[in-house]
């Protein structure tokens, strides 16, 4: 009898030394700008594997935590008007807190230039007429210099 109370008794604690164990972790993150300081983010942290997603603001320190994730790997968004965004993995895989920093780097500028076409200052028809009026007057300048002796009547046809 005493040899089967003690079986019991070791099955018990070992039943509850399994139930005790979790499977869940902690995850303390920390954004910060490129200096060190510390940046009030947005964050999404989700999992598709664990069908897991949440949004949460990060305190004036630049810190938040999340309690009883179960372990597995997550997406880290961070988001901070200015800021580039960050996107990153971090993974949960024991019941010890998860330490992880984000340092955000200042967001690029972009501009851009939108050029519309619009009537031009310039008639392009008259441009070309005016053009070939231009050549013509010059063809005749150069004829009477090559040709003094013919009369001016000559090359009034151009």
């Amino acid at each position: 009898m005493m040899k089967v109370s003690r079986y019991l008794a070791i099955i018990l604690l070992l039943t509850l030394a399994a139930l005790a164990q979790t499977n869940t972790g902690e995850l303390r993150l920390k954004v910060s700008d490129q200096n060190g300081l510390a940046v009030k983010a947005s964050v999404i942290l989700s999992s598709d594997a664990m069908q897991f997603h949440r949004s949460f603001s990060a305190d004036d320190s630049g810190q938040f935590t999340v309690r009883n994730l179960p372990f597995g790997i997550y997406r880290v968004q961070v988001q901070y008007e200015g800021f580039a965004s960050y996107e990153g993995l971090v993974e949960i895989k024991s019941a010890f807190p998860t330490k992880y920093d984000v340092k955000l780097s200042v967001a690029s500028v972009n501009t851009s230039v939108q050029v519309t076409a619009q009537t031009t200052l310039l008639d392009p028809d008259e441009a070309v007429i005016r053009g070939f009026a231009q050549l013509r007057d010059d063809a005749a300048v150069h004829l009477r210099t090559l040709f003094p002796r013919c009369a001016p009547s000559v090359f009034s046809h151009f």
